[in-house]
C-alpha cells in the first residue's frame, strides 16, 4: 500500500502495477444472478448500522455465494447490496493553469482513469433475528486510489470540483437511454445481468454519452444499472405470467407445425424454446416453465390421439 506521504509518481507506479480488471463488478453481477435464482429480492444500498448488532465477515472468511445461499436457507427475502465505484472525476483538480497538473498529477490521473467506473468496494448483507450479517471486500486498487486522492486533496493549491470535463446527463437523456436499453432485443434476451451490462456498454447510444466526459459517463452507468433492475423485474413478472397461461400456451404450441413434426423430446424442447420468447416480450424463460409446457402439450387429449393414431 502507498500512503499519503509518497510522491505522485509513486502513486502512478503503484496503480500501473495493479490488475485493471473489474473483478468486483463480476461478483456484483453474479450476486444479482444468484439472488434471482434463489428468489431473493435485492435492495441497492445498505443503511447506517446505528444502534444495530452487526456481524461482519470478509471475502477471506466466507465466499459471497455461500452468504447468498445462507440467506435463502434462512428464509430471508431481501438482500442488501452496496457497490462503491471509483470516479476519476473525484480526483481534485488545480485551481490555476494545468501546467502543474500535467507535471505532478497527470501521471496519477492517467493511471487512475483505467479504474474509472470500477467497483472498488462491495458489501452484501441481510437481517436475521434483528442482527445484520454483512460480507465485504475491496479491490486491490482501492487503498492506493484513496491515498492518491487524499494526497492531492491535502495540497492547498488544489480544489475538488463537482464537475469534470463534459456535462451531466439531462433527465430527458436519462429517460431516452433507459427506453432504448429496455427496448433492445439483445438486452432483453440476455441470460444474465453481466451480459446485459456488456450489451448496454457497446450500444452506440451509450458510447455517445460516455465519450462526453466523466459526469455524462457516470449518469450513463446509473441508467444501465436501473435498466438492468427493471429488466430483472420484468423477466420475473413475465415468468409468473407465463406459468399462469400454460394451458393456453400448450394449446398454441400444439398448433405449431415444427412442434407437430418433432419426434424427440429434445426437438420438442427446442421448438418450445423458440416459441416462448414471442410470449415473454423477448425475456428469457426458465427451463422449468419450458419443460412444464412441453409436458402439458404432450399429455393433452389431441396429442394422445395423434400418438395413438401413429401406432396403426
Amino acid at each position: 500500500m502507498i500512503d499519503s506521504s509518497d510522491e505522485p509518481e509513486s502513486f502512478a507506479a503503484a496503480l500501473a502495477s495493479l490488475d485493471t480488471s473489474d473483478a468486483l463488478a463480476g461478483r456484483l453481477s453474479a450476486t444479482y444472478d444468484h439472488a434471482r435464482a434463489l428468489n431473493l429480492r435485492v435492495f441497492p444500498g445498505l443503511p447506517a448500522f446505528e444502534n444495530s448488532d452487526v456481524v461482519e465477515v470478509s471475502a477471506e472468511t466466507l465466499d459471497l455465494a455461500d452468504l447468498v445461499a445462507l440467506a435463502a436457507e434462512l428464509g430471508i427475502r431481501l438482500l442488501y447490496v452496496e457497490a462503491e465505484r471509483f470516479s476519476v472525476g473525484d480526483l481534485p483538480r488545480l485551481d490555476d493553469e494545468d501546467e502543474l497538473d500535467q507535471d505532478e498529477l497527470g501521471k496519477v490521473r492517467c493511471e487512475a482513469a483505467k479504474f474509472d467506473g470500477h467497483v472498488i468496494r462491495l458489501e452484501v448483507g441481510f437481517v436475521h433475528d434483528r442482527v445484520w450479517h454483512v460480507w465485504n471486500d475491496g479491490a486491490p486498487a482501492a487503498a492506493t486510489l484513496d491515498a492518491a486522492t487524499s494526497w492531492v486533496a491535502g495540497k492547498g493549491r488544489f480544489q475538488t470540483r463537482q464537475e469534470d470535463d463534459g456535462e451531466e446527463l439531462t433527465s430527458e437523456e436519462r429517460l431516452q437511454l433507459l427506453q432504448i436499453l429496455l427496448a433492445n432485443q439483445d438486452f432483453r434476451a440476455a441470460p444474465n445481468r453481466s451480459r446485459r451490462v456488456q450489451i448496454a456498454r457497446q450500444l452506440p447510444e451509450t458510447t455517445a454519452l460516455t465519450d462526453r466526459g466523466f459526469p455524462s459517463a457516470r449518469g450513463a452507468w446509473h441508467v444501465i444499472d436501473e435498466a438492468c433492475e427493471q429488466a430483472d423485474t420484468a423477466q420475473q413478472e413475465k415468468a409468473r405470467e407465463l406459468r399462469g397461461r400454460l394451458p393456453e400456451l400448450a394449446s398454441l404450441l400444439r398448433e405449431q407445425e415444427d412442434y407437430r413434426a418433432a419426434r424427440t423430446a429434445a426437438m420438442r424442447k427446442r421448438v418450445a424454446e423458440e416459441f416462448l420468447p414471442g410470449h415473454s416480450d423477448g425475456y428469457p424463460v426458465p427451463a422449468a416453465i419450458r419443460d412444464e409446457l412441453v409436458a402439458l402439450a404432450r399429455t393433452s387429449p389431441s396429442s394422445a390421439q395423434r400418438d395413438s393414431a401413429g401406432l396403426f
